[in-house]
């Protein structure tokens, strides 16, 4: 009887070390319930598979602020690979009920996509906010057309 946390983990390293193995960029956000420092150790296999913790690495500290509102360390993690520490723009934390009602807090890393994509980067066009009105019998028979 595998425990199935430990299978999922497993797996999980298996694929990060075949997709960097083939060169691919990895990028993890997890809610794992442990710390970096946790006996299951799963903070250093992402380290020895190639991958950085970002926040360990902005940092520079094993010392990381807790993610949860009755814990006292870090459970929330972000991955990179290692190739793209360098496009880091920007990371964090938000206070707790910063967004919605949760017992977590945010974590969050921006990018610099133009370091990473290979491709140029083009503007998308805004987008209208537009809703069916159903009270308004102009905007529901255009939008019956539409969809007839």
């Amino acid at each position: 009887d595998e425990n199935p946390r430990s299978h999922v983990i497993d797996s999980l390293i298996s694929d990060v070390k075949k997709y960097m193995g083939n060169g691919d960029f990895i990028l993890i956000m997890a809610d794992l319930n442990e710390t970096i420092t946790s006996q299951e150790n799963t903070n250093n296999r992402m380290l020895d598979a190639g991958l950085v913790n970002v926040m360990q690495h902005r940092l520079n500290t094993t010392d990381l602020p807790k993610t949860h509102k009755r814990g006292s360390a870090a459970i929330d993690h972000i991955w990179i690979s290692a190739s793209l520490t360098n496009s880091i723009y920007k990371c964090g934390y938000s206070p707790f009920n910063f967004i919605g009602n949760s017992d977590h807090r945010g974590i969050y890393v921006d990018l610099y996509i133009s370091e990473i994509l290979d491709a140029d980067i083009f503007n998308l066009q805004s987008f209208k906010h537009r809703r069916l009105k159903a009270t308004a019998p102009k905007l529901v028979n255009a939008y019956l057309k539409l969809v007839d």
